[in-house]
This record gives structure tokens, C-alpha cells and sequence, in this order.
């Protein structure tokens, strides 16, 4: 919503409206090309500003070796659900609830490059009809938490902020990882 005031008096304007999606339109096979993603202009911009990457090993080899363990791994779990691994110690993720298989596949849990596939989020973003992308860490958003040390913090918010930049940000305008500030 656009607001602009006119002589002391609030006027707000809002976006055209986005036209309908159902979750049949949104489940068919997509072309991805750049006429196809460029076409939403006339539409309006839809960004999701909820979009994930899980950590895996490739984020956990960037943390000095004595620190290793203590960030939370996602990892394959038993009937298509996923486990956290911290200090070599295996958790349910999301065993009390259960999910769909949409669920399933918009938590990327059916894609084993946990959400730094590229190409499968291109596609998934033109079927969903999504422009762009503001990209968070699924569990390690606590990283700064109370639980950890100053120095694990830091050092894991940098590699975090240079892994996601490295992943994302050279790949595609579309992509805006949120920085990880420790606390």
C-alpha cells in the first residue's frame, strides 16, 4: 500500500488486485523462462518475504572445526521428515505435527539440496507465480540466542552471511538473503 499525504490529509492507494491462485494452477509444470518470469510486471511484484535454506554440511565446514557441532544440521528423518543433528545428538524436527504433501514440499523437504537447488526454486517460484525471494535460515535463527557463545555467534553469523551471499545473491536479482546479525 502506497501512502502519500495531500495537504495534511493521508491518502492511501493500494496494488491492483493479484488474480486468484488455486492449488491445482499452482501444482502444473511450468516453463521457466525470462518472458514468462518477466510477464508478472503486469500483474503486480509478489516477493515472498518468508522464503528458507536449511543448514548443511557445506554451511557447517565453513565454521572452525571446534565449533562444527554445535550448529543445528537438518538432516533425512524417517518417513519423509527431517531431524536436527546438534553435538552428534539427533532430534524430530516436526514429528507433533503432521504434514502434508504440499507441506512437505514447500518446507523443501523432498529436495535433498535443502533449498540451495537453484534451478528447483526458479521453478517453484514461476509455478507459485513469485518474483523474488527474501531468504532466511530455517533453525539457526537463534543462533544468537542465549545458548551460545559469543565467539560461536559471530563466527557463524559470517560464515552464514557469506555462504548465503555466495549461494544466492550472484545467481539471480531475485534472491535477497537477510544478513544474520549476532547478538
Amino acid at each position: 500500500m502506497r501512502r502519500a499525504r495531500h495537504r495534511g490529509t493521508l491518502i492511501s492507494a493500494s496494488p491492483p488486485a493479484l488474480p486468484p491462485r488455486t492449488l491445482a494452477s499452482s501444482l502444473a509444470p511450468v516453463e521457466v523462462s525470462e518472458e514468462s518470469i518477466m510477464s508478472s510486471a503486469s500483474r503486480g511484484l509478489l516477493i515472498s518475504a518468508d522464503a528458507h535454506v536449511a543448514e548443511n554440511e557445506d554451511l557447517r565446514a565453513r565454521l572452525p572445526e571446534h565449533l562444527r557441532e554445535r550448529m543445528p544440521l537438518i538432516v533425512p528423518g524417517k518417513g519423509g521428515e527431517t531431524d536436527v543433528e546438534t553435538n552428534g545428538e539427533l532430534r524430530p524436527r516436526s514429528s507433533w505435527k503432521k504434514l502434508s504433501a504440499r507441506d512437505r514440499e514447500l518446507e523443501f523437504r523432498t529436495d535433498p539440496s535443502l533449498g540451495t537447488d537453484l534451478d528447483r526454486r526458479m521453478r517453484d517460484m514461476a509455478r507459485e507465480g513469485v518474483d523474488a525471494q527474501v531468504i532466511f535460515p530455517t533453525i539457526a535463527l537463534n543462533c544468537g540466542g542465549s545458548h551460545q557463545t559469543r565467539e560461536y555467534s559471530k563466527t557463524f553469523a559470517r560464515a552464514y552471511n557469506e555462504y548465503v551471499r555466495e549461494a544466492f545473491t550472484s545467481a539471480s536479482k531475485r534472491f535477497k538473503p537477510a544478513a544474520m546479525i549476532p547478538t
